[in-house]
C-alpha cells in the first residue's frame, strides 16, 4: 500500500460515515495561485489586480501532494504566478497525481510546453472563439495569432516526447458566439483536442452578452441549433462535447402545477477538497463557490485549516442538511448537475 492509496480508501470511509473530524487528507487540491491576467476578456468577472500566493504560503501545497489524484490549477492566468513552475514541477514527482491547468493558454512558449508535457498536465484552455475577429473582440487584447503559436509549442512538445498532452476548449457561449459553435469541433480536431465544453456566460459584465438571463427567443433558438450541429459533428470526429447550455423548457410541472422541488443537498467537496483562493485572500474553502471558509493557507498549516472549527461545522451541516447559509445558492437551488458536487 501507498500514502496515497491509504489516503484514498480511508477518505472515502469518513466520507461515507460523515465524520466531522477526518484523519484523511483532502484527496483534490483547487488553487487560485493568483489574479494576474493578460487578457481582459469582455465576460469576466474576476477582475485582474495584481494579487499571487507567495512562495511560503504555496508551499505548504507541497505537503498535499503524496495524497492526492487531482490537483487544479487557476488564476487569473496561473502563468503569470511566480510561484507556479515550482508547484507543477514537483507536482509531477508524483505519478498518482493528475493535474489540470485553467489557462488562456497565449503565454504557452516551447520551454512551458516542454515543463507541460513533463508534468504529464491537462490543459483546459479558454478560446470561445475560433473567428479571429470574435476571439479579438472577446479575449482583448489578445491575438488569435498567439493561441496559434502556443497550440503549435504544446504538440511540437508532445511530438518530440512521443506523448500526447491532454487538451479541452472551454467556450462561455454568449451573443458574440451563439452561432459559430460548430467551428470548434473542426478546429479541436486539428489542433489535437480531445474534449469541447459548453457553457452559459454567467455575468453581465458585458451589457448585452447574456442571451440566457435575457431570454432571447431567437438568439436561443439559433444556439441550439448550432449547438446541435456541433454535437452531430464531434460525434462523427470522436471528440467529446460537454454542454450546460439550457435545454428548451419542456412546460411540465408537478402534478400539483408545480415544478417539482430539486432533491436535498449533499455535497463532498468539504470532505474531499481543499480550495485556496488568493482573490479571497488566501482563504480555504471546500469549492470555489463556497461562502464560509476553512481557514487561511497564510497563517495557518494545511493540517490546521483541514479540521478546523469552521471545517467541522461545515461537514456537520451537509450532514444534516443545514446547508443554507454556508453554501452558495446555486448549490442550494440545484443549479449545478450533482456530480459538480462530488
Amino acid at each position: 500500500m501507498s500514502l496515497y492509496s491509504d489516503n484514498l480508501e480511508l477518505n472515502a470511509r469518513e466520507l461515507a460515515a460523515r465524520k466531522e473530524r477526518l484523519e484523511s487528507f483532502p484527496v483534490k487540491l483547487g488553487a487560485v495561485l493568483t489574479t494576474r491576467c493578460n487578457l481582459r476578456c469582455i465576460m469576466c468577472a474576476r477582475h485582474p489586480s495584481d494579487l499571487t500566493l507567495e512562495d511560503a504560503a504555496a508551499d505548504k501545497l507541497k505537503a498535499l501532494f503524496p495524497y492526492l489524484e487531482d490537483v487544479n490549477w487557476q488564476g487569473g492566468e496561473p502563468f503569470l504566478a511566480p510561484c507556479f513552475k515550482g508547484l507543477l514541477s514537483s507536482a509531477a514527482e508524483h505519478p498518482q497525481l493528475r493535474q489540470h491547468i485553467v489557462t488562456n493558454g497565449t503565454l504557452i512558449d516551447s520551454d512551458w510546453a516542454r515543463l507541460i508535457v513533463a508534468a504529464r498536465a491537462r490543459l483546459i484552455i479558454s478560446i470561445d472563439s475560433v473567428v479571429p475577429e470574435t476571439y479579438e473582440k472577446i479575449r482583448r487584447p489578445g491575438k488569435f495569432a498567439n493561441l496559434l503559436k502556443a497550440l503549435d509549442a504544446l504538440n511540437g512538445a508532445d511530438a518530440a516526447a512521443g506523448a500526447h498532452t491532454p487538451k479541452e476548449i472551454n467556450v462561455a457561449v454568449m451573443r458574440a458566439n451563439h452561432r459559430e459553435l460548430p467551428a470548434f469541433v473542426e478546429f479541436a480536431a486539428r489542433h489535437s483536442f480531445d474534449i469541447i465544453n459548453f457553457h452559459p456566460v454567467l455575468f453581465e459584465e458585458a451589457p448585452g452578452e447574456n442571451i440566457f438571463s435575457a431570454g432571447d427567443a431567437g438568439a436561443l433558438a439559433d444556439m441550439r441549433a448550432a449547438a446541435a450541429e456541433a454535437a452531430s459533428a464531434a460525434a462523427a470526429a470522436g471528440i467529446r462535447l460537454n454542454s450546460t447550455l439550457p435545454a428548451p423548457p419542456t412546460g411540465e410541472a408537478s402534478s400539483q402545477g408545480q415544478a417539482a422541488p430539486a432533491p436535498a443537498l449533499f455535497c463532498a467537496h468539504p470532505w474531499r477538497q481543499f480550495f485556496v483562493d488568493v482573490s479571497r485572500d488566501a482563504d480555504v474553502f471546500p469549492e470555489c463557490f463556497c461562502r464560509v471558509p476553512f481557514g487561511n493557507l497564510r497563517t495557518q498549516s494545511v493540517a490546521e485549516i483541514w479540521n478546523s472549527p469552521a471545517a467541522l461545522e461545515y461537514r456537520a451541516r451537509l450532514a444534516s442538511g443545514r446547508a443554507p447559509g454556508y453554501c452558495a445558492p446555486e448549490c442550494v437551488k440545484g443549479c449545478f448537475d450533482r456530480s459538480r458536487l462530488e
